[in-house]
């Protein structure tokens, strides 16, 4: 009896999955020059061994956003995003290692939660039209 719940349930989960691939853009999942499991699993190394780096990025970037007068609101701001950020890239880094970096173009961690794929790329500064939306 066990088995044909666990067959019924796995058989389900298949269907499901299966009905939600169809109803998908797959011009999304188009192959790209870019996009390769080589890449794939460097970009999951490159996560989980540079996910520290977001601890300075953000304390930075929250500083000099707003000011470094106000730098008592910018390093508790900067610390909970940056530790944010590195969990994020932890977390995103190994699932790629266990997808072997085949994980779809535009289908990652990092474009979920709308952070840089690279580590280096995470912005130190805040641009001037950021600034300028927070006037004091």
């Amino acid at each position: 009896m066990k088995k044909i719940t666990f067959l019924a349930v796995l058989l389900a989960l298949f269907a499901s999955l299966s009905l939600v691939a169809a109803d998908r853009d797959f011009d999304s999942m188009a192959p790209d020059p870019d996009h390769t499991m080589g890449k794939g699993l460097l970009r999951g190394l490159a996560n989980v061994g540079c996910s520290l780096i977001e601890l300075p990025a953000r304390t930075t970037y929250y500083s000099c956003l707003y000011s470094w007068n106000y730098i008592p609101y910018g390093l508790p701001m900067g610390i909970i995003d940056g530790a944010n950020f590195s969990v994020i890239r932890v977390v995103g880094g190994v699932f790629d290692l266990m997808v072997l970096g085949t994980n779809a173009r535009n289908h990652t961690l990092y474009t979920i939660f709308e952070i840089p794929t690279w580590p280096w790329d995470s912005p130190w500064l805040p641009t001037e039209e950021e600034k300028k939306e927070i006037e004091w």
